[in-house]
């Protein structure tokens, strides 16, 4: 009964299924997810809830290669046909032969998860795409006035004789050095790839 209890308040979907895929016990949190009711599962299989052919097989592989799997990234499919994004907790239940007599699995749906996470991706390359213009714009272009006047200043060093030419001419290597550095950071914010 203690199990029971657990079982049925659970927050997270727990679903039992036989080793062909019959669904044999599920509780409310399932039916909530899903957008089922207890009629309707008796008649599913437990990869009728996948949203993407082939994930089923290779949730099943996953679990005949380790015995169990943990947070494995499942698409499943409601009752309406959203797809929402879930991690699923599984393994199979064996007899005392060692044959799998079924599957049991704890579904925990994290859809809201994952679009915070992309939201999260996107003001982050908004942040970048901020930071590389800003250096190229403006911290490039300084550096570039800098590098054309320590040039400018250099030449006329030079015209006059003067030793500090040389020191200048360093100058103005150093900031046309800077100026590669600072473009190839601002390319490096501004390249994001959210798939």
């Amino acid at each position: 009964e203690n199990y029971r209890m657990l079982f049925e308040d659970s927050k997270d979907a727990i679903i039992i299924a036989t080793s062909q895929g019959e669904i044999v016990e599920i509780n409310q949190a399932f039916l909530d997810l899903l957008g089922y009711s207890r009629g309707d599962v008796s008649v599913l299989k437990m990869w009728d809830i996948c949203a993407e052919h082939g994930q089923e097989m290779n949730l099943i592989k996953e679990i005949f290669r380790t015995g169990a799997v943990r947070d494995f990234e499942l698409k499943t499919k409601r009752k309406d046909g959203a797809v929402i994004d879930c991690l699923i907790t599984a393994g199979a239940k064996l007899s005392p032969a060692g044959k799998v007599t079924g599957y049991q699995g704890i579904i925990r749906d994290v859809t809201e998860r994952k679009k915070l996470e992309m939201k999260v991706l996107e003001i982050g390359s908004g942040e970048r795409l901020k930071i590389g213009q800003e250096l190229h714009d403006n911290v490039g272009q300084q550096i570039t006035g800098i590098a054309l006047k320590s040039k400018s200043i250099a030449k006329a060093l030079a015209k006059k004789g003067l030793p500090e030419a040389k020191d200048v001419e360093r100058l103005t290597v150093l900031a046309n050095q800077a100026i590669n550095q600072v473009r190839d950071v601002a390319k490096g914010l501004v390249v994001v790839d959210f798939k």
